[in-house]
């Protein structure tokens, strides 16, 4: 049902009274409620419904755009291919799902969420996902309704850092890998420097608005240990905040001025995110980094050998 000017107004300030209550209420396990709030409207985007930073090549100058080439380069980082069977962990709107079932043709894509709105939204938005073996599921990533060995890959775009805890997601995530898959994350860890008190506070209200467990901010060096300590070998964690946050920053100033784009966000999104952008005009990774992650479950034969 398509909302009225009032039924809009109304849902936009339950919105904005649920996104404060995340910034000035500190407290963990609140995804649903946070990706509740956020709903279908505060995407950036101008005709899809990803919501991520998005990767800029040269020339990139959508979101759109960017968030496409994004979920690609997870996809080509886990070598996606015709046969393999797919894991999705934290889907969205199912927009990377039918992406990689274009592109790539794997067997199949399974997409689990946490959010059953975002799911509903997702079936709404890709009616015909099935015919190209995307399906969607509701489930925890840190307790995956799946059996040992069941994916030749486990993808996330800008997921894995809402996870309580992102270890307990790679341990399942090598659970469920059959020997020798992939997993491949597009995700935010900390960073390896002492940060200074208005950066400290910066981390905490980002922290409690978008749901991320303080453990879960540790630096990449730190980051590619649990990797390797849950199982996981050939592990890879690099910065590409360069290719992200600067581009997606100038693009969010200038989307944020459109009239038709201010009013349909939450307010309380709005200037959150508008706050978050003034306090990064440097563009360098203060108290956060953005990270490309890739690792292999090891072959039977080569686990054996250790």
């Amino acid at each position: 049902m398509i909302n009225t000017p009032i039924e809009a107004l109304h849902g936009r300030a339950r919105q904005s009274i649920i996104l404060l209550s995340l910034a000035l209420l500190p407290g963990l396990g609140r995804v649903r409620r946070l990706y509740r709030a956020l709903g279908s409207n505060n995407s950036l985007c101008e005709s899809r419904r990803y919501l991520n930073l998005g990767y800029w090549e040269d020339g990139t100058d959508t979101l759109d755009a960017a968030s496409e080439c994004l979920a690609m380069r997870v996809a080509e980082t886990a070598n996606i291919g015709p046969h393999d069977s797919v894991l999705d962990v934290g889907c969205g709107f199912a927009e990377h799902d039918m992406l990689w079932a274009r592109h790539y043709g794997p067997q199949h894509v399974i997409g689990v969420n946490i959010s059953s709105e975002q799911l509903a939204m997702a079936a709404q938005l890709h009616p015909h996902r099935k015919r190209v073996g995307v399906g969607l599921l509701a489930a925890d990533a840190v307790r995956l309704p799946f059996a040992d060995a069941s994916f030749d890959a486990v993808l996330g775009v800008e997921s894995a850092f809402h996870f309580r805890t992102r270890k307990a997601f790679f341990e399942e995530a090598v659970r469920v890998l059959k020997p020798g898959g992939r997993l491949a994350l597009a995700d935010l860890c900390g960073v390896d420097r002492r940060l200074a008190v208005k950066d400290r506070l910066a981390q905490f209200v980002a922290r409690s608005f978008w749901q991320i467990p303080k453990e879960n901010l540790v630096p990449s060096t730190e980051y590619a240990k649990q990797l390797q300590a849950t199982g996981f070998d050939n592990v890879s964690v690099k910065s590409i905040w360069q290719r992200v946050y600067p581009h997606f920053a100038d693009y969010a100033r200038h989307r944020l001025r459109v009239p038709e784009v201010a009013a349909r966000l939450s307010p309380v999104f709005r200037r959150m995110l508008i706050a978050s952008l003034s306090a990064r005009h440097k563009l360098d990774p203060e108290a956060m980094d953005y990270v490309l992650v890739s690792a292999h479950k090891p072959t039977t034969a080569a686990a054996s050998t250790c």
